[in-house]
């Protein structure tokens, strides 16, 4: 939240928090990101992408699963951002790390892909999403002004 002055010069509290299409937006650029990852893996590099599935089959991993995946987790992830910072103002920070430890427990997954390679590129392809995520959700929800402006906003306020 900054503090900005009203035409009448009385101060208010302005909130910066993104809306549901910055949310969207969020979630369609990690997925792109995804589909990218997934195609210079799989079709660039020529990489197996395939996992032990339940039951101990095998199942690719295809471009649809990587693109729906991501979308999904990060509405999911937005939607918390969200209801932290509505109980929190420290909210922001909570979730970021939330959001960290979430995208390193994901790396276990990868680990039951068929070959190291496969490992390797599945990993990174979580890690793009996770990236692209936490940064773009991060910047569209966090406040309007910098790191400066809030030191001397604290600073006019308590002197």
């Amino acid at each position: 939240m900054t503090e900005q002055l009203s035409r009448d010069g009385t101060s208010e509290t302005a909130d910066r928090r993104g809306t549901f299409l910055d949310d969207l937006a969020a979630a369609v650029v990690s997925a792109a990101a995804a589909a990218f990852a997934w195609l210079l893996w799989s079709q660039v590099i020529g990489v197996e992408l395939e996992v032990k599935g339940f039951g101990g089959g095998v199942q690719e991993v295809g471009v649809v699963s990587v693109v729906l995946s991501a979308v999904a987790f990060v509405l999911v992830g937005a939607a918390l951002l969200r209801w932290m910072q509505r109980r929190s103002e420290a909210g922001l920070r909570w979730w970021t790390w939330i959001a960290t430890a979430f995208a390193v427990v994901s790396l276990m997954s990868p680990t039951s892909a068929l070959s190291a390679r496969a490992v390797v590129a599945l990993m990174s392809i979580h890690v793009v999403v996770a990236a692209v995520a936490i940064l773009w959700l991060r910047h569209v929800h966090g406040p309007v002004d910098g790191p400066r402006e809030r030191v001397a906003a604290r600073g006019r306020a308590v002197g």
